[in-house]
């Protein structure tokens, strides 16, 4: 895997994987459906895209089979992306296609 700099942690879907930098930069790649790889659309990538619009320093990832989650910035607030169906992503039923933040999720220590 390369991204430039060294990967400090990884998480890993059912089809997809995300993977964060010593800089804090989230990558992912894999299967793209359901928004899944926070690009704001289904495309599948066999190579690494940066999840963009996440706040710095990102001090956690994870991942379930189709959505994501991160906290992220100084307030350590958890931001999700994804399917949405069954309330995955915390916000009603709707795919979430780019990071958003979950309201009221803040302080945070993992996921």
């Amino acid at each position: 895997l390369d991204v430039g700099e060294k990967v400090r942690a990884c998480a890993l879907g059912r089809w997809h994987s995300l993977a964060v930098t010593v800089t804090s930069m989230v990558w992912a790649f894999g299967w793209g459906r359901f928004g899944v790889l926070g690009q704001g659309d289904f495309t599948d990538h066999h190579h690494p895209v940066r999840v963009e619009g996440l706040p710095l320093p990102v001090h956690h990832i994870a991942s379930g089979a189709v959505h994501c989650g991160a906290i992220c910035g100084s307030s350590r607030q958890c931001f999700m992306w994804g399917r949405g169906s069954l309330g995955r992503c915390g916000m009603g039923e709707s795919n979430v296609l780019k990071p958003k933040a979950i309201p009221n999720f803040e302080g945070l220590a993992s996921l």
